[in-house]
């Protein structure tokens, strides 16, 4: 089951697989780009602090006069956007369209990766893992993407696990640093970047192969 994608929808991507490749790598990396800054951008706006009043009180953050219904379906909406954007560019590197080019074993694991990198990086930006985590789990939990809830959430807890050793945002970060009199910068080591992102991309190899036999 399934279709084709036309021949004049490729050619006018590129004329040839390698410009193509090309062209959808590009893509995905300013979209990764766009994605970061607009979280970034976003948690520093009256729009984030609306968030996280709603995250800590969605009572008190009522009684401040906060639409929580409209902060909430802001979410869902960017959420959407960019889950459908980087179906486009998934579907634009299977060619064919079908159930199984989009939920084989490769994007299974791509979305675990996906998960625990994303906060990993949006920890070294400032941004606290319980934001990036709420964003992926409301991205990830709406789409069907054949990733048990179980190793999502895993993947989400070792996200965040990792993340604290290099967020200058945490709260492990920010003891330390009082404790020893430094810059938060100061303890976001080359040597912890190198070990979270090394550890990253084993437990991520770890949960794909926890998921296929959940799902297999």
């Amino acid at each position: 089951s399934g279709m084709s994608l036309p021949v004049s929808a490729l050619k006018s991507i590129a004329a040839t697989r390698a410009g193509r490749d090309a062209a959808v790598y590009w893509l995905a990396l300013g979209l990764a780009a766009a994605v970061i800054a607009a979280v970034y951008l976003l948690l520093r706006s009256r729009h984030g602090l609306a968030l996280t009043a709603i995250r800590d009180s969605e009572e008190a953050s009522r009684g401040l006069g906060v639409d929580n219904f409209r902060a909430k379906l802001m979410v869902y909406v960017l959420a959407a956007f960019g889950t459908s954007a980087v179906g486009a560019l998934i579907y634009m590197t299977k060619i064919r369209i079908s159930p199984s080019a989009a939920f084989d074993i490769n994007w299974t694991t791509m979305v675990i990766f996906i998960v625990v990198m994303t906060m990993n990086v949006a920890g070294l930006l400032g941004v606290h893992a319980v934001v990036t985590g709420t964003v992926l789990l409301v991205v990830f939990t709406g789409v069907p993407t054949g990733v048990s809830e179980l190793v999502l959430m895993q993947a989400l807890l070792a996200g965040w696990g990792l993340c604290t050793s290099i967020s200058i945002g945490s709260l492990s970060i920010a003891t330390g640093a009082a404790m020893f009199g430094l810059p938060p910068t100061r303890l976001v080591a080359r040597i912890n970047i190198v070990f979270v992102f090394a550890a990253s991309t084993a437990i991520a190899g770890v949960l794909s192969a926890l998921n296929d036999f959940l799902v297999g």
